[in-house]
Protein backbone atom coordinates (compact mmCIF):
# COMPACT_ATOMS: atom_id res chain seq x y z
CA UNK A 1 0.00 0.00 0.00
CA UNK A 2 0.99 3.60 -0.83
CA UNK A 3 1.52 5.91 2.14
CA UNK A 4 -2.04 7.82 0.89
CA UNK A 5 -3.79 4.35 0.48
CA UNK A 6 -2.88 3.97 4.31
CA UNK A 7 -3.80 7.22 5.26
CA UNK A 8 -7.25 6.91 3.25
CA UNK A 9 -7.82 3.17 4.64
CA UNK A 10 -7.32 3.83 8.16
CA UNK A 11 -9.76 6.94 8.01
CA UNK A 12 -12.20 4.57 6.69
CA UNK A 13 -11.43 1.79 9.09
CA UNK A 14 -11.62 4.35 12.39
CA UNK A 15 -15.47 5.61 10.79
CA UNK A 16 -16.22 2.25 10.55
CA UNK A 17 -14.68 0.93 13.84
CA UNK A 18 -16.75 3.94 15.88
CA UNK A 19 -19.84 3.80 13.83
CA UNK A 20 -20.22 -0.22 14.78
CA UNK A 21 -19.78 1.30 18.77
CA UNK A 22 -22.57 3.76 18.58
CA UNK A 23 -25.80 0.82 17.51
CA UNK A 24 -28.62 3.24 15.59
CA UNK A 25 -25.71 5.99 14.47
CA UNK A 26 -23.50 3.34 12.61
CA UNK A 27 -22.76 4.78 9.41
CA UNK A 28 -21.05 1.96 7.60
CA UNK A 29 -22.39 -1.49 7.95
CA UNK A 30 -18.99 -3.36 8.45
CA UNK A 31 -20.80 -7.10 8.12
CA UNK A 32 -20.23 -6.01 4.40
CA UNK A 33 -16.78 -5.65 4.46
CA UNK A 34 -14.59 -8.50 2.46
CA UNK A 35 -11.32 -8.54 4.37
CA UNK A 36 -9.37 -10.86 2.20
CA UNK A 37 -9.69 -7.97 -0.51
CA UNK A 38 -6.88 -5.14 -0.79
CA UNK A 39 -8.61 -1.73 -0.36
CA UNK A 40 -5.92 -0.11 -2.34
CA UNK A 41 -6.07 -2.23 -5.28
CA UNK A 42 -9.89 -2.57 -5.48
CA UNK A 43 -12.19 -0.37 -2.38
CA UNK A 44 -15.34 -1.39 -3.88
CA UNK A 45 -14.68 -4.94 -3.56
CA UNK A 46 -13.46 -4.62 0.06
CA UNK A 47 -15.86 -2.06 1.25
CA UNK A 48 -19.04 -4.56 -0.46
CA UNK A 49 -17.13 -7.98 -1.53
CA UNK A 50 -18.89 -9.85 1.48
CA UNK A 51 -22.19 -7.85 0.97
CA UNK A 52 -22.52 -9.35 -2.98
CA UNK A 53 -21.37 -12.85 -1.76
CA UNK A 54 -24.16 -13.14 0.88
CA UNK A 55 -26.59 -11.88 -1.92
CA UNK A 56 -26.75 -12.90 -5.28
CA UNK A 57 -28.78 -10.85 -8.03
CA UNK A 58 -31.99 -12.04 -8.47
CA UNK A 59 -32.75 -12.77 -12.08
CA UNK A 60 -35.11 -9.97 -12.38
CA UNK A 61 -32.85 -7.28 -11.72
CA UNK A 62 -30.78 -5.15 -13.69
CA UNK A 63 -28.54 -3.67 -11.15
CA UNK A 64 -28.18 -4.93 -7.65
CA UNK A 65 -27.24 -3.10 -3.94
CA UNK A 66 -28.95 -2.51 -0.51
CA UNK A 67 -31.40 0.06 -1.78
CA UNK A 68 -32.65 -2.60 -4.39
CA UNK A 69 -33.98 -4.53 -1.06
CA UNK A 70 -34.89 -1.76 0.59
CA UNK A 71 -36.99 -0.80 -2.36
CA UNK A 72 -38.39 -4.09 -2.94
CA UNK A 73 -39.74 -3.87 0.75
CA UNK A 74 -41.31 -0.64 0.02
CA UNK A 75 -43.45 -2.46 -2.83
CA UNK A 76 -44.29 -5.90 -0.78
CA UNK A 77 -45.79 -2.76 1.06
CA UNK A 78 -47.76 -1.03 -1.24
CA UNK A 79 -48.94 -4.59 -2.71
CA UNK A 80 -50.63 -5.11 0.72
CA UNK A 81 -52.46 -1.58 0.78
CA UNK A 82 -53.19 -2.66 -2.97
CA UNK A 83 -54.30 -6.06 -2.54
CA UNK A 84 -56.45 -4.83 0.32
CA UNK A 85 -58.08 -2.12 -1.79
CA UNK A 86 -58.81 -4.13 -4.70
CA UNK A 87 -61.39 -6.40 -2.26
CA UNK A 88 -63.06 -3.69 -1.10
CA UNK A 89 -63.02 -1.30 -4.23
CA UNK A 90 -66.86 -1.62 -5.21
CA UNK A 91 -67.84 -0.30 -1.83
CA UNK A 92 -65.74 2.65 -1.70
CA UNK A 93 -66.28 5.89 -2.64
CA UNK A 94 -65.72 6.77 -6.37
CA UNK A 95 -62.70 8.77 -6.88
CA UNK A 96 -61.29 7.89 -3.85
CA UNK A 97 -57.78 6.53 -3.40
CA UNK A 98 -59.00 3.50 -2.42
CA UNK A 99 -61.09 2.79 -5.08
CA UNK A 100 -58.83 4.00 -7.94
CA UNK A 101 -55.82 1.66 -6.93
CA UNK A 102 -58.52 -0.98 -6.12
CA UNK A 103 -59.83 -1.10 -9.16
CA UNK A 104 -56.76 -0.32 -11.21
CA UNK A 105 -54.64 -2.88 -9.46
CA UNK A 106 -57.45 -5.23 -9.34
CA UNK A 107 -57.52 -5.14 -13.03
CA UNK A 108 -53.97 -5.52 -13.80
CA UNK A 109 -53.86 -8.41 -11.87
CA UNK A 110 -56.67 -10.37 -14.01
CA UNK A 111 -54.17 -11.94 -15.82
CA UNK A 112 -56.89 -14.19 -17.36
CA UNK A 113 -59.28 -11.45 -18.81
CA UNK A 114 -55.95 -9.71 -20.18
CA UNK A 115 -54.98 -12.63 -22.13
CA UNK A 116 -58.87 -13.24 -22.79
CA UNK A 117 -58.88 -9.60 -24.41
CA UNK A 118 -55.57 -9.84 -26.28
CA UNK A 119 -55.74 -6.53 -28.27
CA UNK A 120 -59.50 -5.29 -28.00
CA UNK A 121 -58.21 -2.46 -25.61
CA UNK A 122 -56.01 -1.11 -28.38
CA UNK A 123 -58.86 -1.44 -31.06
CA UNK A 124 -60.49 1.84 -30.71
CA UNK A 125 -56.79 4.10 -31.03
CA UNK A 126 -55.41 2.22 -33.87
CA UNK A 127 -59.09 2.26 -35.78
CA UNK A 128 -58.80 5.95 -35.33
CA UNK A 129 -54.64 5.85 -36.75
CA UNK A 130 -55.93 3.66 -40.19
CA UNK A 131 -58.19 6.41 -40.71
CA UNK A 132 -55.63 9.29 -40.66
CA UNK A 133 -56.09 10.02 -44.85
CA UNK A 134 -54.17 13.65 -45.21
CA UNK A 135 -52.07 15.76 -43.24
CA UNK A 136 -55.05 17.43 -41.61
CA UNK A 137 -55.80 13.90 -40.27
CA UNK A 138 -52.20 13.23 -39.25
CA UNK A 139 -52.62 16.48 -37.19
CA UNK A 140 -55.29 15.74 -35.24
CA UNK A 141 -54.33 12.11 -34.74
CA UNK A 142 -50.99 13.28 -33.16
CA UNK A 143 -52.96 15.49 -30.95
CA UNK A 144 -55.20 12.72 -29.78
CA UNK A 145 -52.13 10.27 -29.23
CA UNK A 146 -50.03 13.35 -27.24
CA UNK A 147 -52.89 13.72 -25.05
CA UNK A 148 -52.95 9.97 -23.80
CA UNK A 149 -49.46 10.08 -23.62
CA UNK A 150 -47.69 8.62 -26.66
CA UNK A 151 -45.06 9.76 -28.52
CA UNK A 152 -46.34 10.93 -31.82
CA UNK A 153 -43.32 11.90 -32.39
CA UNK A 154 -44.34 15.78 -30.93
CA UNK A 155 -45.04 17.33 -27.63
CA UNK A 156 -45.75 20.22 -25.28
CA UNK A 157 -44.94 20.21 -21.78
CA UNK A 158 -44.16 22.57 -19.28
CA UNK A 159 -40.90 23.39 -17.91
CA UNK A 160 -39.00 25.74 -15.99
CA UNK A 161 -37.89 29.27 -17.65
CA UNK A 162 -34.09 28.89 -17.76
CA UNK A 163 -34.38 33.31 -17.88
CA UNK A 164 -36.71 33.71 -14.94
CA UNK A 165 -37.37 30.19 -12.83
CA UNK A 166 -39.85 30.86 -10.58
CA UNK A 167 -42.28 30.81 -14.04
CA UNK A 168 -42.90 27.89 -16.30
CA UNK A 169 -42.88 28.21 -20.19
CA UNK A 170 -44.14 26.01 -22.46
CA UNK A 171 -41.25 23.55 -24.26
CA UNK A 172 -41.72 21.29 -27.76
CA UNK A 173 -40.47 18.64 -27.78
CA UNK A 174 -39.35 15.86 -30.33
CA UNK A 175 -39.13 12.00 -29.04
CA UNK A 176 -40.96 9.14 -30.83
CA UNK A 177 -37.59 6.72 -31.11
CA UNK A 178 -37.64 3.19 -29.64
CA UNK A 179 -34.39 3.07 -29.04
CA UNK A 180 -32.36 4.65 -26.37
CA UNK A 181 -30.90 7.42 -27.96
CA UNK A 182 -29.16 8.23 -31.45
CA UNK A 183 -26.37 5.73 -31.04
CA UNK A 184 -28.33 2.74 -32.02
CA UNK A 185 -29.70 4.10 -34.81
CA UNK A 186 -26.64 5.65 -36.54
CA UNK A 187 -23.72 3.90 -34.80
CA UNK A 188 -21.89 0.84 -36.35
CA UNK A 189 -20.06 -0.39 -33.50
CA UNK A 190 -21.57 -4.29 -33.03
CA UNK A 191 -23.29 -3.55 -29.94
CA UNK A 192 -24.90 -1.19 -31.50
CA UNK A 193 -25.53 -2.79 -34.56
CA UNK A 194 -26.63 -5.63 -32.97
CA UNK A 195 -29.44 -4.17 -30.71
CA UNK A 196 -30.62 -2.30 -34.00
CA UNK A 197 -31.12 -5.64 -35.79
CA UNK A 198 -32.95 -6.89 -32.34
CA UNK A 199 -34.88 -3.92 -32.86
CA UNK A 200 -36.09 -4.46 -36.15
CA UNK A 201 -37.34 -8.15 -35.41
CA UNK A 202 -39.18 -6.66 -32.32
CA UNK A 203 -40.64 -4.48 -34.49
CA UNK A 204 -41.64 -7.28 -37.13
CA UNK A 205 -42.52 -9.53 -34.62
CA UNK A 206 -45.19 -7.38 -32.67
CA UNK A 207 -47.20 -6.16 -35.99
CA UNK A 208 -47.22 -10.21 -36.46
CA UNK A 209 -49.09 -10.70 -33.15
CA UNK A 210 -51.01 -7.75 -34.46
CA UNK A 211 -52.23 -9.80 -36.60
CA UNK A 212 -49.77 -8.55 -40.18
CA UNK A 213 -48.77 -10.36 -42.47
CA UNK A 214 -45.05 -10.96 -42.77
CA UNK A 215 -44.01 -9.49 -46.34
CA UNK A 216 -46.26 -6.46 -45.05
CA UNK A 217 -44.69 -6.78 -41.43
CA UNK A 218 -41.39 -6.23 -42.95
CA UNK A 219 -42.65 -3.19 -44.83
CA UNK A 220 -43.37 -1.88 -41.65
CA UNK A 221 -40.63 -2.02 -39.75
CA UNK A 222 -38.56 -0.50 -42.63
CA UNK A 223 -41.19 2.75 -42.45
CA UNK A 224 -40.57 2.85 -38.90
CA UNK A 225 -37.04 2.65 -39.08
CA UNK A 226 -36.90 5.47 -41.77
CA UNK A 227 -38.95 8.08 -39.75
CA UNK A 228 -36.90 7.09 -36.09
CA UNK A 229 -33.53 7.09 -37.85
CA UNK A 230 -34.25 10.66 -39.58
CA UNK A 231 -34.95 11.86 -36.20
CA UNK A 232 -31.89 10.03 -34.59
CA UNK A 233 -30.08 11.85 -36.98
CA UNK A 234 -31.18 14.89 -36.25
CA UNK A 235 -31.15 15.24 -32.51
CA UNK A 236 -28.63 16.09 -29.99
CA UNK A 237 -25.98 13.23 -28.54
CA UNK A 238 -25.76 12.62 -24.68
CA UNK A 239 -22.79 14.32 -24.60
CA UNK A 240 -23.80 17.45 -26.06
CA UNK A 241 -27.22 17.15 -23.87
CA UNK A 242 -25.41 17.58 -20.68
CA UNK A 243 -25.42 21.28 -21.41
CA UNK A 244 -28.64 23.24 -20.75
CA UNK A 245 -27.73 25.49 -22.59
CA UNK A 246 -27.57 23.88 -25.90
CA UNK A 247 -31.66 23.18 -24.99
CA UNK A 248 -32.23 27.03 -24.05
CA UNK A 249 -33.69 28.59 -27.39
CA UNK A 250 -36.98 30.59 -26.29
CA UNK A 251 -38.90 31.71 -29.15
CA UNK A 252 -42.12 33.54 -29.53
CA UNK A 253 -45.05 32.04 -31.01
CA UNK A 254 -44.93 33.51 -34.66
CA UNK A 255 -41.04 32.24 -34.46
CA UNK A 256 -42.29 28.61 -33.68
CA UNK A 257 -44.79 28.60 -36.77
CA UNK A 258 -42.01 29.68 -38.95
CA UNK A 259 -39.64 26.98 -37.58
CA UNK A 260 -42.42 24.26 -38.75
CA UNK A 261 -44.79 25.53 -41.11
CA UNK A 262 -46.25 21.87 -41.55
CA UNK A 263 -47.63 21.63 -37.60
CA UNK A 264 -51.21 23.03 -37.14
CA UNK A 265 -49.46 25.05 -33.96
CA UNK A 266 -52.74 27.15 -33.23
CA UNK A 267 -54.83 23.36 -33.05
CA UNK A 268 -51.96 22.20 -31.27
CA UNK A 269 -51.90 24.28 -28.34
CA UNK A 270 -55.31 25.11 -28.11
CA UNK A 271 -56.24 21.18 -27.75
CA UNK A 272 -53.44 20.81 -25.39
CA UNK A 273 -55.04 24.34 -23.55
CA UNK A 274 -51.69 26.24 -23.65
CA UNK A 275 -51.44 29.94 -24.62
CA UNK A 276 -49.41 30.98 -26.95
CA UNK A 277 -48.21 33.74 -25.38
CA UNK A 278 -45.10 34.71 -23.94
CA UNK A 279 -42.26 32.57 -24.47
CA UNK A 280 -42.10 28.97 -25.70
CA UNK A 281 -38.46 27.04 -25.29
CA UNK A 282 -37.52 24.28 -28.55
CA UNK A 283 -34.61 22.62 -26.67
CA UNK A 284 -33.76 20.57 -30.52
CA UNK A 285 -34.68 23.70 -32.96
CA UNK A 286 -32.31 20.79 -35.47
CA UNK A 287 -34.79 18.03 -34.58
CA UNK A 288 -37.66 19.86 -34.55
CA UNK A 289 -36.96 21.05 -38.52
CA UNK A 290 -36.37 17.47 -39.37
CA UNK A 291 -40.02 16.25 -38.07
CA UNK A 292 -41.20 19.11 -39.89
CA UNK A 293 -39.97 18.10 -42.94
CA UNK A 294 -41.15 14.42 -42.61
CA UNK A 295 -44.35 15.62 -42.18
CA UNK A 296 -44.05 16.76 -45.90
CA UNK A 297 -41.50 13.70 -47.33
CA UNK A 298 -42.90 10.74 -45.41
CA UNK A 299 -46.03 9.43 -47.13
CA UNK A 300 -49.38 9.11 -45.01
CA UNK A 301 -49.14 5.09 -45.14
CA UNK A 302 -45.60 5.52 -43.18
CA UNK A 303 -46.84 7.77 -40.77
CA UNK A 304 -49.69 5.58 -39.85
CA UNK A 305 -47.59 2.94 -39.37
CA UNK A 306 -45.63 5.08 -37.32
CA UNK A 307 -48.47 5.88 -35.26
CA UNK A 308 -49.50 2.08 -35.02
CA UNK A 309 -46.16 0.92 -33.98
CA UNK A 310 -45.98 3.33 -30.74
CA UNK A 311 -49.83 2.81 -30.44
CA UNK A 312 -48.50 -1.25 -30.08
CA UNK A 313 -45.16 -0.52 -28.20
CA UNK A 314 -46.02 1.46 -26.27
CA UNK A 315 -49.05 -0.05 -24.77
CA UNK A 316 -47.77 -3.74 -25.28
CA UNK A 317 -46.85 -4.14 -21.38
CA UNK A 318 -50.62 -3.86 -20.51
CA UNK A 319 -51.56 -5.98 -23.36
CA UNK A 320 -52.31 -10.03 -23.19
CA UNK A 321 -49.20 -12.32 -22.99
CA UNK A 322 -47.70 -12.87 -26.38
CA UNK A 323 -47.01 -8.26 -26.55
CA UNK A 324 -45.69 -8.18 -22.87
CA UNK A 325 -43.43 -11.13 -23.16
CA UNK A 326 -41.75 -9.85 -26.96
CA UNK A 327 -41.43 -6.35 -25.35
CA UNK A 328 -39.87 -7.58 -22.65
CA UNK A 329 -37.89 -9.77 -24.88
CA UNK A 330 -36.34 -6.82 -26.26
CA UNK A 331 -36.53 -3.76 -23.67
CA UNK A 332 -36.12 -5.85 -20.37
CA UNK A 333 -33.45 -8.97 -21.48
CA UNK A 334 -31.61 -7.00 -25.16
CA UNK A 335 -31.43 -3.94 -23.78
CA UNK A 336 -30.86 -4.14 -20.16
CA UNK A 337 -29.84 -7.92 -19.61
CA UNK A 338 -32.85 -8.95 -17.44
CA UNK A 339 -32.48 -12.81 -17.65
CA UNK A 340 -36.67 -12.86 -15.89
CA UNK A 341 -39.46 -10.75 -15.70
CA UNK A 342 -40.67 -9.69 -12.57
CA UNK A 343 -43.41 -11.42 -11.34
CA UNK A 344 -46.98 -10.36 -12.15
CA UNK A 345 -47.35 -8.57 -8.59
CA UNK A 346 -44.39 -6.64 -8.83
CA UNK A 347 -45.61 -5.26 -12.34
CA UNK A 348 -49.02 -4.39 -11.32
CA UNK A 349 -47.57 -2.72 -8.01
CA UNK A 350 -45.18 -0.76 -10.33
CA UNK A 351 -47.85 0.24 -12.84
CA UNK A 352 -50.25 1.14 -10.03
CA UNK A 353 -47.50 3.27 -8.49
CA UNK A 354 -46.18 4.86 -11.61
CA UNK A 355 -49.84 5.98 -12.95
CA UNK A 356 -51.71 6.70 -9.40
CA UNK A 357 -48.55 7.36 -7.55
CA UNK A 358 -50.53 10.08 -5.30
CA UNK A 359 -53.40 7.84 -4.85
CA UNK A 360 -51.15 4.89 -3.58
CA UNK A 361 -49.03 7.56 -1.58
CA UNK A 362 -52.09 8.61 0.55
CA UNK A 363 -52.62 5.31 1.78
CA UNK A 364 -49.03 4.58 2.30
CA UNK A 365 -48.42 8.06 4.12
CA UNK A 366 -51.61 6.94 6.27
CA UNK A 367 -50.10 3.73 7.24
CA UNK A 368 -46.91 3.48 7.42
CA UNK A 369 -45.35 7.55 7.83
CA UNK A 370 -46.53 8.42 11.65
CA UNK A 371 -46.46 12.05 12.25
CA UNK A 372 -43.37 11.56 14.25
CA UNK A 373 -41.61 9.92 10.79
CA UNK A 374 -43.18 12.82 9.01
CA UNK A 375 -41.43 15.66 11.48
CA UNK A 376 -37.99 13.58 10.70
CA UNK A 377 -38.62 14.05 7.03
CA UNK A 378 -39.72 17.28 6.72
CA UNK A 379 -36.20 18.26 8.90
CA UNK A 380 -33.78 16.37 6.60
CA UNK A 381 -35.91 17.37 3.50
CA UNK A 382 -35.05 21.45 5.04
CA UNK A 383 -31.04 20.33 6.26
CA UNK A 384 -30.59 18.88 2.53
CA UNK A 385 -31.94 22.49 0.60
CA UNK A 386 -29.83 24.20 3.51
CA UNK A 387 -26.64 22.35 2.63
CA UNK A 388 -27.51 22.38 -1.06
CA UNK A 389 -27.74 26.27 -0.56
CA UNK A 390 -24.27 26.51 0.56
CA UNK A 391 -22.20 24.13 -1.94
CA UNK A 392 -23.80 26.79 -4.28
CA UNK A 393 -22.97 29.59 -2.78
Amino acid sequence: MTINCWRKYAAWALLASSASSFGQMRGVAVENIDRKADPCADFDAYANGQWRATHPMPAIQVTWAVRSITQDETRARLRSIAEEDAGKAEGLAKGSPGQLTGDFYGACMDEARTNELGLKPLEPLLKAVDGVRDAKGLSAERIALEQVGIAAPMGIQAAQDLHATTHMIAEVEVAGLGMPDRDFYLREEARFTGVREAYVAYVRKMFGLAGVGEGEAEKAAAAVMKIETALAGAGLSRVELRDPKVQDHPVSFAELKGMAPHVDWEAEFKALGVTTEGRINVPQPKLLAAFDGLLGTASMEEWRTYLRWHVLNEEAAYLANPFETTRFGFYGTTLTGAKEQRPRWQRCVIATDSLLGEALGHEYVDRYLPPEAKARARTMAVNIVNELKLSIQ
